[in-house]
């Protein structure tokens, strides 16, 4: 499908009725089940991140020996992992389309209310940083923010054309610079987790590792460095744990800025194109059954492949280059698939009870994101239950389906109630620089 093949939706006059009519309702829906959906993906991706040292994803296969945890890990690594952070940000740049189209409805300038958005948004995610968690997206996400914001008035198609140019150029830049490395031999991720645990670790694991800095011949995954992590998050204090996250999060920005920073930015331009092009609209149907075809063909298959690749131990530049690089653009393409699917079924509602929970759920996203990382944390680190490393996969999996569940409840409930959530309306509150009504008026 070319970008022509999309017919390009009309400008938005001024003179717009003030309530959505019934078909943008109805596509609006489906991207709020859409970010539901997205966000049970992510914390089932997350709570691994959070009980597991960063250093052990570097390793080859799943982290627990048996049956179950690897189904678990090639589960999770083909239709999870690299899936849902594309799904947000296609989600994300839409969402921005949407808010410059109302506010150009009523004759206002969004630039500068976006711009303060992002700023917002950064101010957030630095704070989930320090308090929370090294693996945060919302910094990505203010900082390409302010980019879209500045190119949302863009053509469907320059948007779609530039954006894809995005994904596919730090795709093969970051492979380039992977075939340009020595190849690496990956240890068992089992295997150096076993190791660290051997290692007697002092009460001060930051000060510790920093002290023996130069023996480390592994990085991240040495297991000094690994048994010093997760001595820090279990037993603390603060800022020992706040060492090792700064170093997590210093090694995600640095990676970030390479390629992921600039798969963000082209998924935000990609989603927003294609809600521009009319993607979205029942007329385009076919369109959204021709991307979940290409998910399903093309993008799952090579996520299988991703797999086999990284369960292997043997050094291969080839591997490495794909194991890196090839997440950044098949996960797009997965993602994409998980949009059009969503949207068929909320279209044809199918599943009806399922999609309007996940609606709610969806609806209060940055408040479900960062209180999925304060519960977790709390579960985790040493100022909460103190379990980092303690849970076997299947109690990781029955906690992230009990949060999960109880942000379902949670949502649903507190939006018969209010306009927003509670971080929404501080958001949109700060944004507009005034007080914004909560409360829903009676019927």
């Amino acid at each position: 499908m070319s970008v022509a093949d999309l017919p390009l939706a009309p400008p938005v006059e001024v003179a717009q009725p003030a309530k959505p009519a019934p078909k943008e309702r109805g596509r609006l829906v489906a991207l709020d089940v859409a970010r539901g959906f997205a966000l049970l993906g992510i914390v089932l991706v997350n709570v691994d991140l959070f009980s597991v040292p960063m250093g052990i994803l570097e390793q080859a296969g799943p982290y627990e020996p048996g049956i179950l945890p690897l189904a678990a890990w090639v589960f999770m690594a083909m239709f999870c992992q690299g899936k849902f952070y594309p799904l947000f940000s296609l989600l994300f740049g839409i969402g921005v389309v949407l808010q410059r189209e109302n506010i150009a409805t009523r004759g206002g300038n969004y630039t500068t209310l976006g711009v303060r958005r992002m700023a917002l948004l950064l101010l957030f995610g630095l704070t989930h940083v320090v308090l929370l968690w090294y693996g945060d997206i919302l910094v990505f996400y203010a900082t390409a923010g302010v980019a879209l914001v500045l190119v949302a008035g863009w053509r469907a198609a320059t948007l779609i054309r530039v954006g894809t140019a995005l994904i596919v150029g730090a795709t093969l830049l970051v492979g380039a610079i992977s075939l340009a490395l020595p190849a690496e031999s990956f240890g068992s991720a089992i295997e150096v987790l076993e190791e660290a645990k051997t290692l007697e670790i002092g009460d001060q694991p930051f000060s510790e590792m920093i002290g023996k800095i130069d023996e480390l011949d592994r990085s991240l995954a040495d297991p000094v460095y690994l048994a010093g992590e997760a001595k820090a998050y279990r037993e603390g204090g603060f800022l020992q744990a706040l060492g090792f996250r700064a170093l997590s999060w210093l090694a995600v920005v640095v990676s970030g800025v390479i390629g992921f920073w600039w798969v963000v930015l082209g998924l935000f331009m990609l989603g927003a194109g294609l809600f521009k092009a009319g993607l979205l609209d029942p007329a385009n149907e076919r369109y959204l059954l021709r991307f979940v075809s290409v998910a399903m063909v093309v993008g799952i298959p090579l996520s299988a492949v991703a797999v086999v690749l990284f369960k292997s131990q043997d050094p291969s530049r080839l591997r490495d280059a794909f194991a890196v690089a090839g997440p950044l653009l098949i996960g797009p393409v997965v993602a994409l698939g998980y949009l059009s699917g969503v949207t068929l079924i909320v279209r044809h509602r199918f599943f009806v009870g399922a999609t309007t929970a996940l609606a709610a759920t969806g609806r209060m996203a940055l408040t479900n994101y960062l209180s999925q990382s304060l519960v977790l944390a709390f579960v985790f680190y040493h100022w909460g239950l103190g379990l980092y490393g303690q849970l076997a996969g299947h109690q990781r999996m029955l906690l992230v389906i009990g949060l999960f569940a109880f942000q379902v409840a949670f949502s649903r409930w507190w939006l018969a109630r209010f306009r927003f959530g509670p971080l929404e309306w501080v958001w949109r509150s700060a944004t507009y620089g005034r007080r914004q009504p909560m409360r829903r008026l009676p019927s």
